[in-house]
């Protein structure tokens, strides 16, 4: 986690809504392929593994708990992301730093 250059111990503010962007991302892009993988355990317990719209070419089956184990990895690695991402968040709102344009937007 990216610490605070004024106090180590906490979370480093955004310096900008660029900032906030280049973070918010890798976090979209965690929750994408967990949401991924738990749409292709769906998937396959229906026996639909060729029907996915969003394929291309023929899906590559691999074993159900093995799709689960990845979807179990996709989660811890889409919650570590969030969790850093959301200190970061939190240190920014409780600073006397200008609000984040696009937290203000997220939030309407």
């Amino acid at each position: 986690m990216k610490h605070s250059e004024t106090d180590p111990e906490k979370p480093a503010r955004f310096k900008s809504d660029a900032d906030f962007l280049d973070h918010a991302i890798p976090w979209l892009a965690a929750r994408v392929a967990r949401l991924a993988g738990e749409q292709a355990v769906a998937d396959q317990l229906r026996h639909d593994v060729e029907a996915h719209p969003m394929a291309v070419g023929k899906i590559k089956q691999v074993s159900l708990d093995e799709a689960r184990r990845r979807v179990d990895a996709l989660l811890v690695a889409e919650q570590s992301v969030d969790a850093e991402f959301t200190a970061r968040l939190k240190a920014h709102r409780e600073s006397d730093e200008p609000r984040l344009g696009l937290d203000v937007l997220r939030r309407i």
